[in-house]
């Protein structure tokens, strides 16, 4: 097993230029900090401390979309659905039981890309794992579980971890090559964050839902760590210990047992 830890911005991993395996266990934890006005509904979650969260990825797995970004003259939306098999996350508070996050029956499992974005003389390349809710012919759609009543008509709107890569024109990042899975050690050499977002109402359109009142905690420089693992090796208790309530543990146990 091989076993990377990475703190974003503090230092610049080296590409080893080793092929990717799968799966990837990815953690990522930070203090969240509430961003803007407290709405009304958003009482009952306003004294989130810090989040611990997981991420189960086979670059191998999935399919990968390439799409136009409408509101830029330059750059694509790529995803990779169905390369995230398996999230979760612990997020903590002040006199209240952990709230505890899990991915729902119908998530996308998806790591998204904005490739080669390029404003005012600078390129960017912004990476992550993302997960929320969007609505379909059967309404709305969440992505995202948790383990108790968030009250009347909230729901998860969005948990991404992603992550930055700048350069000044004509260089770009160049996070993605051909059409590979981004390697990990690069993406996660740059500025990284953690956002979480409650929204509330009952949408029917994807505006209805961007037209919500909302809130987002964001944690800024988050400790991030990534482990490949194979067949016949279990996380070490260090590794599974950077997030509360051994998710990460759980996850990839109930996984193996499924197999």
């Amino acid at each position: 097993m091989k076993s990377v830890l990475v703190v974003a911005t503090a230092f610049t991993l080296a590409a080893t230029g080793a092929a990717q395996a799968a799966p990837i266990l990815v953690t990522a934890s930070g203090l969240l900090v509430q961003q803007g006005a407290l709405p009304d509904f958003a009482a009952p979650i306003s004294d989130f401390a810090d989040i611990h969260a997981y991420w189960v990825i086979d670059p191998d797995a999935g399919v990968k979309v390439t799409t136009p970004l409408p509101m830029y003259d330059s750059g694509e939306s790529v995803a990779f659905r169905g390369s995230v098999l398996e999230f979760g996350a612990v997020i903590y508070s002040s006199g209240v039981d952990p709230l505890v996050l899990t991915n729902s029956s119908s998530s996308l499992g998806q790591a998204y890309l904005y490739d080669n974005l390029t404003i005012a003389g600078i390129a960017f390349d912004m990476f992550g794992f993302g997960a929320g809710a969007f609505v379909n012919e059967s309404g709305l759609v969440r992505e995202i579980d948790a383990d108790r009543d968030l009250g009347e008509g909230v729901f998860i709107s969005g948990l991404n971890l992603f992550a930055l890569q700048l350069t000044f024109l004509p260089d770009v990042p160049g996070l993605l090559e051909d059409d590979s899975f981004p390697d990990l050690g690069r993406v996660f050499g740059g500025t990284a964050q953690i956002d979480l977002s409650f929204s509330h109402g009952t949408p029917t359109t994807t505006d209805e839902i961007q037209a919500l009142p909302y809130i987002t905690f964001t944690a800024t420089f988050p400790s991030i760590s990534y482990t490949y693992l194979d067949d016949v090796e279990t996380p070490e208790p260090a590794t599974l210990g950077l997030f509360g309530l051994g998710l990460a543990a759980v996850a990839l146990r109930r996984r193996r047992r499924a197999a």
